[in-house]
């Protein structure tokens, strides 16, 4: 103790501060990257589920389009790909002109070519590819034709071409115009008789990418799960003929919400 009558003072050490240990960083960084790793799953996810809905909001605005067109062509749907003008019409550019042609609605965020095309196909068995002005080629479908509204696709999640003329991403493939047979995909197995069927459509190739004939091309992609392939959860989105959207899982969806209906 200090002897001084005026004041006492005191010297007092100051304490070093005590860092982390090599051992401490290293135990820290394992958790921050487990943490990381068991996160990025669920954010990943999470975009996606928010991707899915910014899509089905998109198919409602092509809802929107083909209300105006059917309004203003006495109920009567556009072709698909119409070869015999010139220049060619798509059912895309029939509807677009009563969405100010805003080509960001056309184009899925869960796509993975998101800067090609469209991301979009019309259903061929409402929607028809007319090659000639003379028959065999079919007439246009009168939107009253359809039997259940609420249960036939108008338009779906297509596969996508990485390719400047997005020409063929506009239809899914038909074998038979007068009996109305549809295939997403170029699968004899898939061709149904019956309007009815309650078969599941086949998952296909499920893959972008493609070019020529033998490849994903018209075909249906079920990426809203993120699957690609065999891998993954494939989920597609779809409009209905009554302009709900929805989303369904591969084995949900039935052959027969791409016929017109009975005698379809």
């Amino acid at each position: 103790m200090c002897s001084c009558t005026l004041y006492c003072q005191e010297t007092v050490m100051p304490k070093r501060s005590r860092g982390f240990t090599l051992v401490e960083l290293l135990v820290v960084t394992s958790i921050i990257a487990l943490l990381i790793a068991l996160l990025l799953p669920a954010l990943g996810a999470a975009r996606r589920a928010a991707n899915t809905v910014r899509c089905l909001a998109n198919l409602r605005q092509v809802g929107v389009g083909f209300a105006g067109y059917l309004n203003d062509n006495k109920q009567v749907l556009p072709y698909a790909f119409d070869f015999s003008v010139t220049p060619n019409t798509t059912w895309r550019g029939n509807t677009s002109a009563y969405l100010n042609n805003d080509g960001r609605i056309w184009r899925c965020p869960n796509a993975t070519l998101p800067g090609k095309g469209q991301h979009y196909s019309a259903n061929l068995a409402l929607m028809r590819e007319h090659r000639t002005a003379t028959p065999p080629d079919p007439e246009r479908v009168k939107y009253d034709s359809i039997v259940r509204f609420s249960e036939v696709v108008m338009a779906y999640d297509g596969a996508q071409r990485d390719e400047a003329n997005g020409n063929a991403e506009q239809m899914g493939r038909i074998d038979t115009y007068s009996s109305g047979a549809l295939v997403l995909w170029d699968a004899p197995a898939y061709v149904s008789g019956s309007a009815d069927s309650e078969s599941p459509i086949e998952l296909g190739p499920n893959t972008d990418y493609w070019t020529g004939n033998n490849s994903p091309k018209y075909r249906a992609r079920w990426r809203e799960g993120g699957a690609v392939g065999t891998t993954g959860t494939p989920i597609i989105n779809l409009l209905y003929s009554d302009a709900h959207a929805a989303s369904k899982r591969q084995g949900d969806l039935l052959k027969k919400e791409y016929r017109i209906g009975s005698g379809g």
